[in-house]
């Protein structure tokens, strides 16, 4: 049984922060551990998704041309860049805030009881509608470190779950198929892979009228039920609605509407719901909020092109038919969709989960089915084999060459003995050379499936080791942690960048620095560009690091990393005596950074330059305030502001 952890944020919001946030951590039905945390004020999420949110929506309607009902959202200028910055912006927002001090007991719990190689459910409870709109997939704890793993919704409140008896082998799966209004939308594809699916007893319902829905519901026995079509929900994630038919009257229903049929069909066997319609998200918060006890549920957060939502369906059953458990076939085919998105951008951001905390998904086996899913004619010869993930495909395909290697070696020795000499004993040592390489071999092979799984876990526990020896003033072993980090996990940026830091500012190591910066440039991380640059001026190549910079502030989304960026372009056009551009750049360094005493230092020599003198006092004076730490740009800086400051106070 998949792993657990139900992560609760409390009473709070965005505004005000969510002060008492626990983590429980367990099995279903059987949390055993809890740990406790915080989350801050971050106003900003909600607001970037705001802008996410406008912006896909544009991008949806100019892409798909349809007559789908989305509401004017006063953009004109659609932008596919401008689209790829707020995703990457919320991303880092989002990570930044669960990256805070408050929060950081909960992540490091979880990172020591859960285990990178075993399947992980997260529920995330909460009846806050900005956190049901956010990405939480985005979460770099489980999109990088935790592969098996999926994140679901939940309110905080719920009734207990139903009781759902075990279906006798071989029964087949019962699929209520709800094809809905479909104007400007094609749903045959829905319906014809619907068709296709072996094992299942499939009643489709094309465009009904309420109360052939309602009758339906409640018949004996449905295991999962189908919706395509079109659906709506508030800006809030509240208030969906169900579009069945095109009449025009009692053309929709609200979960309200639903909801004894729904219970109904819940308390008879339901399992498993998929809305695999437009801005599903109100949908699944309304079942919640009427109590019903909520199976397993997808939706899509967002209104979803037709080829993404057929996709989606083709790629989930692909994946959940073959034996996946059914958080690791949602995410599969989630992250399948990025496939996608240079036609339909944010696709792999659409599909969400919500259930009830204490329900076990049923896999495709228990349901009734046999495990075979033509999902295309043309993938008819597919094997049957369960398909692994990346990772494991990865670590098997290894082990099987690290096998296939050692028997060829074994095999190598033995033909030469035998070409020697063919008596017993011989062959007792052939045999005895084939079992050592194939022990070799597998040793090998533990080796790199040990890697693998837990080099990354490692990296990041030297990383915080060496942390610790730096601020101990152990310099040799935090030197050596950094090391070992990057050897654990290559591409881990970061202590690439604090091996930089600490031959930068504790051993002056420049050569040391410069190369450790770099590196952690290339892997990514925006600081290091900023630091690359630093260095660049100081070694007398502008050239140079205005690229850097350049690369710094294409990548970044934080503001004090910005500022550095700014700060050295503005450095780079004073040296090079564009007066105007420097100025620019060191104040809006200033802007996003107020307290920088070497942008206050270089701007008053930029305003001295330009004959400003009483604005260059101020600069200069804000050097001198804001100058507290000894390093060297600072240090050269103060005796400066002393001197003209000096100077100012002798005049008549």
């Amino acid at each position: 049984m998949n792993e657990l952890v139900v992560l609760s944020l409390g009473p709070g919001n965005f505004n005000d922060g969510f002060p008492a946030v626990t983590a429980r951590l367990g099995k279903p039905g059987n949390l055993q551990m809890q740990f406790i945390g915080s989350l801050p004020p971050a106003p900003e999420i909600p607001q970037l998704y705001k802008n996410w949110r406008l912006l896909y929506e544009a991008l949806y309607r100019y892409r798909r041309r349809s007559l789908i009902e989305i509401a004017p959202a006063g953009i004109t200028n659609i932008s596919e860049g401008a689209f790829t910055e707020i995703s990457q912006c919320l991303e880092n927002s989002i990570n930044t805030w669960l990256n805070t001090n408050g929060f950081h007991n909960i992540e490091s719990q979880l990172r020591t009881q859960l285990h990178p190689s075993e399947p992980v459910q997260l529920i995330i409870e909460s009846d806050n509608n900005d956190v049901w709109r956010l990405p939480w997939h985005l979460w770099k704890f489980l999109k990088e470190a935790y592969r098996l793993s999926e994140i679901s919704l939940s309110a905080p409140e719920y009734s207990p779950p139903v009781s759902i008896q075990p279906k006798p082998a071989k029964t087949k799966i019962k699929i209520l198929a709800i094809l809905g209004n479909s104007a400007g939308i094609n749903v045959k594809n829905d319906r014809d892979l619907l068709k296709r699916l072996p094992d299942v007893e499939l009643k489709l319902l094309v465009e009904p009228q309420r109360q052939e829905l309602n009758d339906h519901l409640w018949e004996q026995g449905w295991d999962i039920l189908f919706f395509a079509g079109h659906s709506s929900s508030q800006a809030d994630a509240t208030s969906g609605r169900l579009y069945i038919n095109q009449n025009s009257q009692n053309n929709s229903l609200t979960i309200d509407e639903l909801r004894e049929a729904l219970s109904q069909a819940i308390h008879q066997g339901l399992q498993l719901v998929i809305f695999n319609s437009c801005d599903g998200l109100g949908l699944a918060r309304d079942l919640t909020v009427a109590k019903i006890p909520l199976p397993p549920m997808i939706v899509m957060r967002e209104p979803v092109a037709d080829s993404v939502a057929q996709a989606f369906l083709k790629y989930f059953l692909r994946a959940f038919a073959y034996g996946e458990p059914f958080h690791l076939a949602v995410r599969q085919a989630r992250e399948q969709l990025k496939g996608l998105e240079e036609k339909f951008p944010g696709a792999s951001w659409l599909p969400v989960i919500c259930q009830h905390p204490a329900v076990v998904p049923p896999t495709w086996l228990e349901l009734g089915g046999l495990g075979d899913v033509p999902c295309e004619k043309q993938q008819r010869d597919v094997p049957k084999e369960k398909p692994l993930s990346d990772l494991r495909f990865t670590a098997a395909l290894r082990a099987t060459s690290l096998t296939h290697h050692a028997d060829a070696n074994a095999a190598a020795l033995r033909d030469r003995i035998s070409l020697s000499n063919s008596n017993p004993r011989d062959k007792s040592l052939a045999l005895s050379l084939k079992t050592v390489a194939r022990f070799t071999g597998m040793s090998l092979l533990g080796c790199f499936v040990s890697y693998l799984f837990i080099g990354s876990q490692m990296a990041i526990f030297m990383n915080d080791l060496g942390l610790q020896n730096q601020h101990k003033g152990e310099l040799f072993m935090a030197q050596l942690s950094y090391r070992m980090a990057t050897l654990l996990d290559p591409k881990f940026a970061q202590p690439h960048y604090n091996l930089a830091w600490l031959c930068d500012e504790s051993l002056g190591d420049t050569k040391c620095a410069y190369q450790e910066y770099q590196r952690a440039a290339l892997r990514g991380l925006p600081e290091a560009y900023a630091e690359v640059a630093r260095l660049q001026i100081l070694e007398n190549q502008p050239q140079a690091a205005l690229k850097a910079t350049w690369q710094c502030l294409e990548l970044t989304q934080y503001n004090a990393v910005k500022a550095a960026c700014l700060k050295n372009r503005g450095w780079v056009r004073w040296k090079q005596q564009r007066l105007d551009e420097a100025e620019n750049d060191l104040r809006s360094a200033i802007a996003l950074a107020h307290d920088s005493p070497h942008s206050y230092c270089l701007l008053a020599q930029v305003l001295e330059r330009q004959g400003r003198q009483k604005e260059a006092l101020v600069a200069w004076k804000n050097t001198k305030e804001y100058s507290e730490y000894n390093v060297p740009e600072q240090d050269e800086c103060l005796p400066l502001a002393n001197q003209r400051l000096q100077a100012q106070q002798k005049q008549p």
